[in-house]
């Protein structure tokens, strides 16, 4: 009889903890989209309830916004390695793609922004892209950053 009532009094424990993670998971991802400081973003996404709930995928891209306003390159290029060895869609590839160019091409990395340019390209050439007008708009926006920021190309803006 004593073990049945330590069993229950178990159980209860462990539904009181779990409903108690999912709520704080809740209330994080939340907090993710209020918070401006980036270190409270990280300090969210690296927690328990964050790794319990939240898929590694999507944690390491929710990443990359607090690594980019840190201006912290060295974490950012960890954040992509990572994300390397994952599994990404085309969609989210072309989301973070678009992040990481206006990212490099603004700070000087031209190098790394006509690589992720390179990629976005062969990415928005297969269907259902190519005939989709607003990734057809994210190309051409794609090409406006590396022609004026990473390349310099002050005529590219008067050319019709």
């Amino acid at each position: 009889m004593l073990a049945v009532i330590a069993g229950i009094a178990i159980a209860l424990i462990a539904v009181s903890v779990l409903f108690y993670l999912i709520q704080k998971s809740v209330l994080n991802k939340v907090a993710l989209y209020t918070y401006t400081d980036p270190q409270q973003c990280e300090m969210i996404l690296s927690g328990t309830a964050a790794r319990i709930f939240i898929p590694k995928r999507e944690r390491l891209i929710m990443m990359i916004e607090p690594y980019i306003i840190q201006n912290n390159e060295t974490a950012l290029d960890g954040v992509i390695e990572e994300l390397k060895k994952l599994k990404l869609s085309d969609y989210n590839r072309i989301g973070i793609n678009q992040k990481l160019l206006e990212y490099y091409a603004l700070h000087g990395k031209s190098k790394k922004a006509e690589n992720i340019y390179d990629e976005s390209k062969t990415i928005l050439a297969k269907e259902p892209f190519k005939s989709d007008e607003k990734y057809q708009s994210i190309l051409l926006e794609a090409e406006q950053m590396i022609e004026v920021y990473a390349r310099r190309n002050g005529d590219y803006l008067t050319q019709e």
